[in-house]
């Protein structure tokens, strides 16, 4: 059967706009999310907060390493502590991160001075793991936590410089049961 000229019109591609951006500040990008508001960083800058986890998962670095990022919910009253955004109050999420290295074979590995492994053995009731090679991340998930709440102030390429206000972010430092 031979295809009529609408399905040969349907199956071609689109046509590229008139006229691409070819400079740098023709181009929009548009952030992932606002901004926290400054006030919220002199608020918990420094301060013990409660908080859940809510995701936990191992993502590579730029440096070649691994690193397990917690996703940690910060509460207020047992409530989640909410920002304002432009579009509608959100809840406040903020990253903690654990290092880990990497072998030559480029497996992670984690050294029992570190703070994940000490962190890990804390959330299980003080009990070493049997494998250092299965340490489910499962453990933090959905567990009230507390936690210590730091402002980043420098950026990763020029550590002895600060970043302006604007750019400060907030991370978890360290939690514990």
């Amino acid at each position: 059967m031979e295809p009529t000229s609408i399905d040969r019109q349907a199956s071609r591609p689109r046509p590229l706009p008139a006229r691409l951006p070819t400079r740098w500040d023709e181009l929009s990008f548009t952030p992932e999310s606002d901004p926290l508001p400054l006030d919220l960083l002199d608020e918990l800058g420094g301060k013990d907060v409660e908080l859940i986890v809510i995701n936990a998962a191992v993502r590579p670095t730029f440096s070649g390493e691994k690193s397990v990022t917690l996703t940690c919910r910060v509460l207020r009253d047992g409530e989640p502590r909410m920002v304002p955004t432009s579009h509608g109050p959100i809840p406040l999420d903020l990253p903690c991160y654990f290092r880990l290295p990497v072998r030559a074979d480029g497996t992670p590995y984690v050294p029992v001075r570190s703070k994940f492994y000490q962190t890990w053995c804390r959330l299980n009731a003080n009990r070493r793991p049997t494998r250092r090679d299965r340490m489910p991340l499962a453990i933090f998930r959905e567990r009230l936590l507390r936690g210590h709440v730091r402002i980043v102030r420098k950026g990763a390429t020029n550590q002895h410089q600060d970043l302006p206000r604007e750019q400060w972010r907030l991370i978890i430092e360290d939690v514990s049961p």
